[in-house]
């Protein structure tokens, strides 16, 4: 009789209006309901219909709501930790931010500060090397990359000169050449590849004139498990999409 497990969740966090000309929390467009993870869109003056009345609000179901007053830890647990156990275990698992541009998804995301600000990657990094570290019976290799995609274009944010390519095969499937991958076997190690490709991608975002808002990031970490009858490998994708302004 519990709620039954979807492949697919969608976790709405709703950023704090912070900038002055917002209007501040009494000019939110917007009426959450937490506990039943629901949001109303109250519209604009601008919507009211041609006789004059405002139209109704527009009601949104999720998967879970997160207020403007909810942490980091808070978004990381209800969206990304299970995804993240579960690579430990073989599974292929995905966590994506998408929004508009300043709605919070790099902070969100990769944010790069250790503590109560901490993003998701570093999170995931943490709770994936502590069981690694507590697991006495297997041995794991953990291996990293970091692509931007950008004007349909694909770059190696590790080694932006790389040449990436896409690439199909009949029994691998659908891959990526030239990407470079590093081994990690610390949480210190995968932050310094996070801060080599953020900064690489701000450094081609400035030499292209263009914002890396406008471009996509994936992080990808491979998890191999070794030990008793079976080996198994993990992928997880953490993908920081473009603004998104529609």
């Amino acid at each position: 009789g519990g709620k039954t497990e979807e492949r697919v969740n969608v976790v709405v966090r709703v950023r704090p209006m912070i900038r002055a000309d917002e209007g501040g929390a009494d000019n939110m467009a917007l009426q959450l309901d937490v506990r039943r993870d629901m949001i109303w869109s109250l519209g604009s003056h601008e919507e009211d219909s041609k006789d004059g009345k405002a139209k109704a609000p527009k009601q949104f179901v999720f998967d879970k709501v997160i207020p403007p007053a909810g942490r980091q830890e808070e978004v990381y647990d209800v969206a990304a930790k299970k995804i993240v156990d579960s690579i430990l275990e073989g599974f292929t698992g995905c966590v994506m931010c998408y929004g508009q541009t300043g709605a919070g998804k790099t902070y969100t995301l990769a944010n790069e500060k250790l503590g109560p600000e901490a993003g998701v990657m570093i999170r995931a990094f943490e709770d994936i090397f502590t069981a690694i570290e507590q697991d006495q019976e297997h041995t794991y290799d953990v291996q990293m990359a970091y692509v931007q995609i950008y004007l349909d274009e694909l770059s190696d944010l590790l080694n932006p000169q790389n040449d990436v390519q896409i690439r199909e095969d009949p029994k691998l499937g659908i891959f990526l050449t030239g990407l470079t991958w590093r081994p990690a076997n610390s949480v210190q190690i995968a932050k310094g590849v996070l801060a080599q490709g953020n900064y690489n991608r701000a450094t081609a975002s400035t030499g292209m004139n263009a914002d890396s808002s406008r471009s996509h990031a994936v992080l990808m970490m491979q998890v191999t498990k070794k030990g008793g009858p079976r080996t198994l490998k993990g992928m997880l994708y953490m993908v920081d999409l473009a603004g998104s302004e529609r």
